[in-house]
């Protein structure tokens, strides 16, 4: 706000900036008032000021401390958690891992056996196979022996045949000449007479 009179405003007195004191009185008083009533409501307000927050720190440091006091159960419970967390993840593993184990031993003795089952089978079968192929043979067998002996009989009577036909073609080999011999011989003596 601007002073009418002489148009210029007002400065702002700033402390320990020294006044401009004149010789009244009961200016002077006053100023002196003024800085008693000053210097007491100053101390008043900073002591209650300060009350007020050393009751404040006091209430934010108590609240920090029972947050601090809170934060560490926690953190307890979580290590505590963590642990038996730890605990039950180990007991866990070394269960998977005994499992583990157990299928693996389970799995070669399935191994093992199915490969003497498949063993024994493939012998079964083979020697079934065998035995299958030895009878087929024994019977071809048997057939072609059968037919061998027919087959030598079949030769024998042949030979014998051959043999005895030899015989009569011997006996006409020589005879033949005899009988012309002898009908020439009856043909001069019939035709003689």
């Amino acid at each position: 706000m601007e002073n009418r009179i002489t148009g210029r405003r007002p400065q702002r007195i700033i402390d320990g900036e020294e006044e401009i004191v004149t010789n009244n009185p009961e200016l002077i008083k006053l100023d002196s008032a003024v800085d008693e009533l000053k210097a007491v409501t100053q101390g008043g307000l900073f002591q209650k000021a300060l009350a007020l927050s050393n009751e404040k720190c006091n209430n934010l440091i108590r609240q920090q401390t029972m947050q601090i006091e809170d934060l560490t159960r926690q953190v307890r419970n979580v290590k505590e958690n963590n642990s038996e967390n730890v605990r039950n993840l180990t007991e866990k593993v070394e269960s998977v891992t005994r499992r583990l184990e157990t299928l693996i031993s389970q799995q070669a003795a399935m191994k093992t056996e199915t490969v003497q089952e498949v063993q024994i089978a493939t012998g079964k079968v083979i020697k079934a196979g065998v035995e299958m192929f030895s009878a087929k043979i024994d019977e071809e067998t048997k057939e072609v022996k059968n037919k061998l002996k027919d087959a030598e009989k079949e030769i024998e009577q042949a030979k014998s045949d051959i043999y005895y036909e030899r015989g009569f073609r011997k006996f006409f080999f020589w005879a033949t000449p005899v009988l012309l011999a002898v009908q020439t011989a009856i043909s001069i003596i019939l035709l003689l007479k």
